[in-house]
């Protein structure tokens, strides 16, 4: 209030997001808007279609009511010098070579149901190392630390650990470098799209046409449950049992189609 923003843009359904901006005095209002409490305080509402993919579609929708160029839906990053060196010595501080092939780990995810199993990631990791050539990494944030622990624990091989040590730039030139990226629904996999490395998603009670990386040519998305009649895409009812029935051999397999291409 005190700052006189002109113009507030919510990407997302946050009911508070909307109340906050007109708490604040914000004189325009724009975001997308369902079944959600306070969307008659959004001067500028763009409905939200659960059809379409909620960045790529639904988030680029309120851009363009805004009167922004929407014509290219490809996401791009875009890492600084000081990112490109700060991977560089962090690699070759691990061991890195140059040669070697890169694939990319993150066992972790906001929303608990969204989490493949952990001892998966490692038995996945442990099934890649054994090609020749193929050095694993294992990504996230400082809050996935326990999640990265569990999957390092799980694992026979060498796997080299850049949990919470990177910045989302500093990812993404580190994704930039991977052959390939196994993942959950998360925002790392939209990192790895925007740096055209190709990706394995694994996915539960979330929809793929919804937030997965599709939006990009050649990526998978696994998920083995066809509706969630007790869940939703943020909480899981019934012990991952869509999530347990991915298999280690499917997701390994995938990265490898991908890996060769």
């Amino acid at each position: 209030r005190k700052r006189k923003f002109d113009l507030g843009v919510i990407l997302d359904l946050s009911p508070d997001s909307m109340l906050y901006l007109w708490l604040g005095g914000v004189h325009r209002r724009a975001g997308l808007v369902g079944k959600r409490r306070f969307s008659n305080l959004l001067t500028d509402p763009v409905p939200f279609d659960p059809m379409q993919h909620e960045m790529i579609d639904n988030f680029r929708n309120v851009v363009g009511h805004l009167g922004g160029d929407v014509s290219d839906p490809k996401p791009e990053v875009f890492p600084s010098e000081e990112d490109v060196h700060t991977v560089d010595r962090l690699l070759s501080e691990s061991g890195i070579k140059p040669s070697d092939r890169l694939i990319a780990l993150n066992p972790g995810a906001s929303a608990p149901a969204n989490r493949w199993l952990p001892e998966r990631f490692a038995q996945t990791g442990d099934l890649l190392s054994e090609r020749g050539g193929v050095r694993v990494l294992l990504l996230g944030s400082s809050g996935d630390a326990p999640l990265a622990a569990e999957v390092v624990r799980g694992m026979r091989s060498e796997t080299v650990v850049l949990t919470g040590q990177l910045s989302v730039l500093q990812l993404a030139e580190t994704l930039r470098r991977c052959a390939v990226l196994i993942t959950n629904d998360t925002g790392p996999m939209h990192l790895a799209c925007a740096m055209a490395t190709p990706v394995v998603a694994v996915f539960g009670p979330a929809v793929p046409h919804e937030s997965g990386p599709d939006y990009m040519p050649g990526n998978i998305s696994i998920r083995k449950v066809d509706g969630c009649p007790n869940c939703t895409k943020y909480i899981c009812r019934d012990n991952q049992s869509c999530m347990r029935l991915i298999t280690v051999q499917e997701v390994a397999q995938a990265a490898l189609e991908l890996v060769a291409k």
